[in-house]
């Protein structure tokens, strides 16, 4: 959806820096519309299963605390149905820096989508299509390339327990250690539960899902800086 609204005063984002958009804007207050449409500019261009920073600034107007937000349409089917949150400036015209490190699912689909990036006054934007007071919104396009060179975790490599499940989930890894980063998909693609953990192979982890996903498949995604696997859930 492109529908989105700023009530009040355009308090711009000033700058993205991000997987290849490195792009400033107008950095003063009411010096631009409540939604720039940046997809025509060079876009991010990122890789399943992998994990990007972003770094943002952005103008507060003020003695006020604003809050970055970015949406993704992992699947393309026109819907914003992944929300990371990046974090909150206050006080600042354009030079406190925000990082943040964004991921990418190891189901996106592959070939050119968007990303929506909302600055809000006082709250972290949860809706990509909202109503909000004072902030801004950008819109960026995205390319998403197939994941290569990754082992993928087939067999006993990667086990998890129960399945079916109407509890919580024990994943254990046979042979990854270290950074591990642990998603559930829904099957429209959106991310309903994400952890990362720093764990030994063999070590048991324990994700703690019960009574927070309805019932249902799922898609349970593994992966560390060099492996990566997916089984299927199901919630009943």
């Amino acid at each position: 959806p492109t529908i989105v609204n700023i009530l009040s005063d355009v308090e711009p984002i000033c700058s993205v820096n991000f997987a290849g958009i490195d792009n400033e804007s107008c950095a003063e207050v009411a010096c631009s519309g409540p939604l720039e449409d940046f997809t025509s500019l060079p876009g991010a261009t990122v890789t399943q299963g992998l994990s990007y920073d972003i770094t943002v600034t952005g103008n507060t107007a003020g003695n006020y605390i604003n809050y970055f937000t970015a949406f993704f349409d992992w699947n393309q089917d026109g819907v914003f149905e992944d929300v990371q949150e990046i974090g909150s400036v206050e006080n600042d015209e354009c030079t406190m820096e925000i990082t943040a490190t964004l991921n990418v699912p190891f189901n996106a689909m592959v070939g050119e989508t968007r990303m929506r990036l909302i600055k809000n006054y006082n709250a972290s934007p949860l809706d990509a299509c909202g109503t909000y007071g004072y902030g801004q919104i950008e819109d960026y396009k995205v390319t998403v390339q197939q994941g290569t060179g990754i082992n993928d975790l087939t067999g006993n490599a990667l086990r998890f327990h129960p399945n079916p499940t109407n509890g919580d989930v024990t994943v254990v890894m046979s042979e990854v250690s270290g950074l591990v980063h642990f998603e559930i998909m829904d099957m429209t693609g959106r991310k309903v539960f994400g952890e990362a953990r720093n764990v030994s192979a063999g070590q048991p982890v324990v994700l703690p899902i019960a009574g927070k996903l309805a019932a249902g498949s799922y898609a349970v995604v593994v992966r560390s800086a060099d492996s990566r696997g997916v089984r299927t859930l199901i919630v009943h």
